[in-house]
């Protein structure tokens, strides 16, 4: 009579073969699918002439995990000696598999902080399966989950089986959680700056993009696995007698862990391998007409097709670490990576710890503002300081910042004066300017020239030396008389022909109308736009008293100047649009700037250049009086604002104007700033082709820009400027409520310079 199994013998066995079906050959299907579809990066791993940790890692993480699962799908035989020997074997294999993993978060978290310590302890947290498994008594015979672990036998003995349990199942998977969230937190306080770099550069990648690059993404999946992980061990556990469901589920996650470590790892080896041609590309491409037009400036922007070339220019590489392996985001999870950003930074503005609060803290070594003040800015051979040597404007307004902030002006310990079109070398005229406004001789002076941003050039100086202990008080100043200096006359009689045939070398000699056209054609700025900017200025300047020595009937008298003498009344975008183009053609072949053959370089000039849309050349000095807070205080004088960082970059010649668009983000970069953090902004306004072009560039709104007027409206006067935004700024800042602010202008021959300040009003 044939055996007839029992409904309970049925019912058993086709949950074996679910068992086996599940923990076993599902793991072992979706790794084989796995290694297919990455089958391409294997081959490029092992087609490499030399063996590099990362092939053995890729490797490692690929084929152990694979191994371990085809054990499992294979099962143990009834042989006690060779079940024993099995049990060595898959325990082994088991625990090898997590050493890639730990390799993997360690060398991530040493990617990003070069932190040997916590690069050690992630791997050790990573590694805790392991190192609890050969803990064990029996060496490696015993599990993995270590049921019976030698260490654990006290307890065991001493309390119930279900706390017992617990404590295994945390020693044993808490450590590997807490190694994630280690990695975590290192990868999105890096992906946060970037983020916040973002924000002042628009061509940044977007924030779910970065997060992706960085690692967020995979580290939080990662967690959420080792996590279930614990879950499903704590399950298996508790059931020992019947553990299959909690080993279905436990053995399926390992699998997971691989495949996500996998991407991972060729998404950094694809993006490094990109940059690397990036490199290659750039470097071949390193003397051609199109290398030396475009620079290096650092975002993809629109060419119109001048210069001969058309599309999209790509003036710097792009971010190193491109998303080369898509991994979808959806909706949810897009706004829950921006929740994480708006909670980091409230949390960071509660406790102090963000970068605005900290530009914002007091301390006793900031450098400090206790005065600054500037004179009017005049029409250069026709304004009120067309007969006044510049010595004499200097002279003044020195005498008026110490007076101002109530210093004795023997305390002073350095004083730095900016100024472009000196009269000569012989002698300073900024000493005997010194010395006529009452500041004794043995104070020093100094002079700089850094084109347009002497001004501000002299100011950091001063700060540097400030916050390098080298003096308590110090004045920064500028000066310029373009009535005296400005035109040929400035320029030498000849520069060197082997200089000269560098092509950006002979741009450094372009007159200042020529490079803001360059920037007009190549980034498209349209006149209108310029027109727009410039007739803005009439609404907001600040109307003032000042007394006043008509220039005809040489009477005083005192008047409401609701602008500099530059300012022209009247001006409306119709009326910018019909002045007639200024052309100031110098000794270089121009041709090479033509936009076409078609077109004469006259022509390009007047379809954006306009007396409107330009800056004015002008007359005028200003002075800031600078301190260590702790000398400040200690000799009671007013602060009125702080001195936070400065920044420089250089940019090509020929575009020199677009200077503020890359030197404002690499000041808001050093202080970990956004622009959105800023309140206002001072960008000067050589030409409004720049000035529109940078605002454009960087994001950021017109109403926050220039809020009195800027250089198109009262005149830039070279060597003045930069002291004198720091001026306006301030008295901004008292009338807004402002706090944080930016100075910033474009520099002849092709720089820029940013600086910030807080208004402490």
């Amino acid at each position: 009579m044939s055996y007839v199994p029992s409904d309970a013998e049925l019912v058993s066995a086709f949950h074996n073969i679910f068992i086996v079906i599940c923990s076993g050959f599902s793991a072992v299907a979706l790794l084989l699918f796995h290694n297919l579809v990455t089958l391409e990066e294997v081959v490029y791993h092992l087609r490499k002439p030399k063996l590099t940790g990362s092939t053995v890692l890729f490797l490692a993480n690929q084929y152990l995990p694979l191994a371990v699962a085809l054990y499992f799908a294979w099962g143990w035989s009834g042989d006690a000696t060779i079940c024993k020997r099995e049990q060595i074997l898959g325990t082994v294999l088991e625990a090898l598999q997590y050493i890639p993993w730990a390799v993997f978060s360690a060398l991530r978290l040493y990617a990003l902080q070069r932190n040997v310590y916590w690069a050690s302890i992630v791997f050790l947290f990573s590694l805790s399966p392991l190192i609890f498994n050969f803990a064990n008594r029996d060496a490696v015979v015993g599990h993995l989950h270590g049921s019976h672990l030698w260490l654990l036998s006290a307890i065991y003995c001493s309390c119930s089986l279900a706390i017992f349990l617990c404590v295994v199942v945390i020693l044993i998977r808490l450590p590997t959680i807490l190694a994630d969230i280690i990695v975590i937190i290192a990868t999105w306080t890096t992906q946060y700056s970037s983020h916040r770099l973002a924000q002042t550069v628009r061509t940044q990648p977007a924030l779910s993009t970065v997060a992706l690059r960085d690692g967020v993404v995979y580290f939080i999946l990662l967690l959420v696995l080792n996590t279930c992980r614990m879950v499903f061990d704590t399950l298996q556990l508790y059931t020992i007698d019947d553990g299959d469901c909690g080993s279905i589920l436990a053995q399926y996650v390992e699998p997971l862990t691989a495949v996500l470590v996998s991407y991972f790892l060729i998404n950094l080896r694809q993006a490094a391998d990109a940059t690397r041609v990036l490199e290659e590309t750039t470097i071949a491409e390193e003397g051609t007409l199109e290398f030396r037009i475009i620079g290096s400036m650092g975002a993809s922007l629109p060419g119109p097709g001048e210069d001969g070339l058309s599309g999209t220019l790509s003036i710097n590489p792009p971010s190193p670490h491109p998303p080369l392996v898509p991994l979808p985001l959806p909706p949810l999870t897009t706004l829950a990576l921006y929740a994480m950003s708006s909670f980091t930074q409230r949390i960071q503005n509660l406790t102090g710890t963000s970068p605005k609060a900290k530009a914002l803290a007091q301390h006793d070594d900031d450098v400090v503002i206790v005065a600054a003040v500037r004179s009017a800015i005049t029409k250069a051979k026709k304004g009120g300081f067309k007969d006044t040597r510049p010595e004499e404007i200097l002279s003044g307004v020195l005498r008026a910042v110490y007076t101002k902030a109530g210093v004795n002006p023997a305390l002073i310990g350095d004083i730095t004066v900016g100024n472009v079109l000196p009269a000569g070398g012989g002698a300073t005229a900024a000493r005997m300017a010194a010395l006529h406004s009452g500041i004794p001789n043995t104070v020093p002076i100094s002079t700089v020239n850094r084109q347009c941003a002497s001004g501000l050039q002299a100011v950091n100086i001063i700060a540097s030396q400030i916050a390098a202990g080298q003096i308590d008080l110090g004045i920064g100043a500028g000066v310029e008389s373009m009535t005296f200096g400005y035109g040929g006359g400035a320029m030498p009689d000849g520069f060197s022909e082997a200089v000269l045939s560098n092509q950006e070398a002979e741009d450094c000699l372009l007159p200042m109308g020529i490079t803001s056209e360059n920037v007009a054609a190549d980034f498209g700025i349209s006149r209108e736009a310029q027109d727009a900017r410039r007739a803005k200025f009439k609404d907001e300047i600040v109307p003032l008293k000042v007394k006043w020595v008509d220039p005809k009937t040489e009477q005083e008298k005192e008047i409401v100047v609701d602008h500099d003498d530059g300012v022209r009344d009247g001006v409306t975008p119709r009326v910018a649009r019909q002045a007639q183009a200024r052309v100031q053609e110098g000794r270089l072949n121009t041709r090479r700037y033509v936009p076409s053959p078609q077109a004469s370089f006259r022509t390009m000039l007047r379809r954006v250049y306009r007396p409107g849309n330009a800056s004015q050349v002008s007359d005028g000095a200003a002075a800031v009086l600078l301190a260590r807070r702790s000398a400040a205080k200690k000799l009671g004088l007013p602060i009125v604002g702080k001195f936070v960082a400065a920044a420089y970059t250089g940019v090509p010649p020929r575009i020199m104007g677009v200077g503020p668009a890359y030197a404002i983000p690499k000041v808001l970069e050093q202080t970990g700033l956004s622009k959105d953090d800023v309140d206002f902004y001072e960008i000067n306004e050589a030409f409004a082709s720049q000035a529109v072009f940078s605002v454009e560039k960087l994001g950021i709104p017109f109403e926050k820009v220039n809020v009195n007027g800027g250089a198109i409206a009262m005149g830039h006067p070279l060597g003045c400027t930069g002291a004198r935004q720091v001026a306006t700024g301030l008295n901004i800042a008292k009338q807004t409520g402002g706090k944080l602010f930016c100075t910033s202008m474009c520099i002849g021959s092709g720089m820029g310079m940013a600086a910030l300040f807080v208004s402490e009003q």
